[in-house]
């Protein structure tokens, strides 16, 4: 059962910037094709069988990553003498339980870290998880490749079903025991990093202030605001830099260490994605045809804005999605009954952030986001409340791994398929929302595909490069997609892309996920409700199949797919002009 961390993706910053949480995945266990009666259909356990208690009950338990790994390579050691598949598998789940708490304990103790930033043993404990995890995470690595060198290899790939046993094959290409060492200091650097970014303050008038305070802040002068600007970013890129120009040597240590020539492409292999960086490329120059142009035209709208309490916010949500679905008002009085998340701001809670992550052995998911009393963060609630859906409704039906791609279709899929609704919920205006949604979505696609862009650059730099580097490259790649940065030719912002140093080449999957949930968009505006039936369609779709039979379950095409990035820059140039709903579809 994998850990993930899944976030909102958020504009550019032309004139303010803002704040990203990648996610990380930590392989935990070996999973099966889904057991459900149709192999293209998953159905949940009732939810009498979960083991969730409310989130201030549950505990974080023993940071027990180096005997776990014994474990499994004991297990490893003892696969040539199982006598049938069956007996390997019941010791494989007996040991699945404890892996599945290990998890949950890692997902607890980096919540904690979040919630109470400044607290020191939270953070030292959150990173020994993670750092303890890379050994687990080789470790059952080292117990699969036993298994498929065993007698019961055969067996044990026919039940797991052909894309199960095609996503183990990468997954053991892309790990190496050589690899274990550099990729736990790269875990420890990550710790380092998001404390370094946690407790990052600028002065502004003689008073400390977070930096999300001073980009928010309608009353600071011109003149202090770009003081500010300039102390923040100038004054700490270097220190960023350095850490993120190590973890590129180091990722191409570990990627070295597994065969490969290309970092790059054996961290999509680590993703377990069908597609690689040569296909992302030949995508972004079609996104710099056809979307990018769009940005020069974009139109814009203040409707998020809106004030909103988070009492009427959460007020409003709860009621859109009763009125909605069944299953949604199921999923979202179960995150209610158990508590299992947290919106409100706090003094010592990092903000800028909102991510949902799986607590495996409790049997649910969890939401963390930062209220900021806007309409906006209503829609980070719903974008949010996707992932949700998406581990809730696969209690029973556990994929092999977390897939990014299909991840970020349920959260921005979600936000296009419930817009107009929760805009008249709220009584908001809903074409100042509709541009403003789908505003952001052209600059998800386009910014998305830059920050992948600029790390598949940076990964190929000369390995003396230094922090001036990065930036020169950061403005350069910023302006082949068309955005104007403050910072001239060397812009040091992008140290606040947490993505980049938590989870390197995610971005893409914003991209890939865009497209389909802009389909899913244009299939509600045609007619209302069929762009959520579709969505739905897609919930109760088995996660053990490629992303492009996924989609296809649903009637959406590729992102891949020839022609299909024009098709998204005519829908979203139509949505946001106020023209008609021409689509090729």
């Amino acid at each position: 059962m994998p850990l993930f961390l899944n976030t909102r993706p958020r504009r550019p910053i032309t004139g303010k910037l803002a704040v990203l949480l990648a996610g990380c995945l930590l392989l935990a266990g070996c999973g099966r094709a889904a057991s459900s009666g149709s192999a293209a259909t998953i159905q949940p356990k009732p939810n009498s069988q979960r083991r969730t208690v409310a989130y201030d009950q549950m505990e974080i338990g023993e940071a027990n990553g180096p005997e776990l790994a014994q474990k499994l390579r004991d297990l490893a050691g003892q696969v040539d003498s199982m006598e049938s598949l069956d007996q390997l598998l019941e010791a494989e789940e007996a040991l699945n339980s404890e892996l599945e708490v290990f998890s949950t304990s890692s997902s607890l103790a980096q919540l904690e870290s979040y919630l109470h930033s400044s607290d020191e043993n939270a953070r030292q404990r959150s990173q020994e998880f993670s750092v303890q995890g890379e050994e687990v995470s080789q470790a059952v690595s080292d117990y699969l490749r036993a298994v498929m060198d065993s007698h019961l290899a055969e067996a044990y790939r026919a039940d797991a079903g052909t894309y199960v046993a095609a996503q183990m094959d990468k997954q053991l290409a892309s790990s190496d025991p050589v690899a274990l060492e550099p990729l736990q200091r790269r875990a420890e650097l990550d710790s380092e990093y998001n404390q370094l970014l946690s407790n990052l303050r600028v002065e502004v008038n003689g008073e400390e202030r977070r930096m999300e305070e001073v980009l928010n802040d309608p009353d600071i002068s011109m003149e202090d605001f770009y003081t500010a600007i300039g102390d923040y970013y100038l004054g700490n890129y270097q220190q960023f830099a350095d850490i993120y120009l190590e973890m590129i040597a180091l990722d191409k240590q570990a990627a070295a260490a597994c065969g490969y020539d290309d970092a790059a492409q054996w961290r999509y292999d680590w993703y377990g994605r069908d597609y690689t960086p040569d296909d992302a490329r030949e995508m972004f120059k079609e996104i710099k045809t056809w979307v990018v142009p769009l940005l020069a035209e974009n139109a814009s709208s203040s409707a998020m804005s809106q004030s909103l309490s988070l009492e009427e916010g959460v007020d409003a949500v709860e009621t859109l999605l009763a009125d909605t679905d069944s299953r949604l008002a199921e999923g979202w009085n179960f995150l209610t009954e158990y508590g299992l998340y947290s919106l409100e701001p706090a003094a010592d809670k990092q903000s800028g952030i909102g991510f949902t992550t799986s607590l495996a052995a409790y049997d649910a998911p969890f939401i963390y986001t930062y209220w900021g009393d806007t309409l906006d963060d209503a829609f980070t609630l719903i974008h949010e409340f996707g992932h949700a859906m998406d581990d809730y409704t696969q209690f029973g039906n556990e994929a092999h791994s977390t897939d990014l791609d299909k991840c970020e279709t349920f959260s921005q899929g979600l936000e296009q398929v419930l817009r107009d609704r929760l805009a008249n919920q709220l009584g908001a205006d809903a074409e100042g929302v509709r541009v403003a949604i789908q505003s952001n979505m052209l600059q998800v696609i386009t910014y998305q595909a830059a920050l992948e862009e600029f790390q598949l650059e940076a990964y190929e730099l000369d390995e003396n490069a230094d922090a001036e580097d990065l930036g020169r490259l950061y403005s350069q790649v910023l302006a082949e997609y068309g955005y104007y940065t403050i910072f001239g030719e060397m812009d040091p912002s992008w140290f606040e892309i947490t993505h980049l140093f938590d989870s390197p080449f995610y971005t893409v999957s914003y991209v890939t996920s865009a497209t389909a949930a802009l389909e899913l968009g244009r299939m509600e505006d045609e007619e209302e409700g069929a762009g959520l039936e579709a969505w739905l369609q897609l919930l109760r779709t088995d996660r053990n199949q490629s992303f492009e039979s996924f989609l296809q379950s649903a009637g959406i095409a590729s992102p891949f797919e020839k022609g299909r990035i024009r098709e998204c820059a005519e829908f979203l140039e139509s949505q946001l002009s106020g023209g008609g709903m021409e689509y090729a579809a």
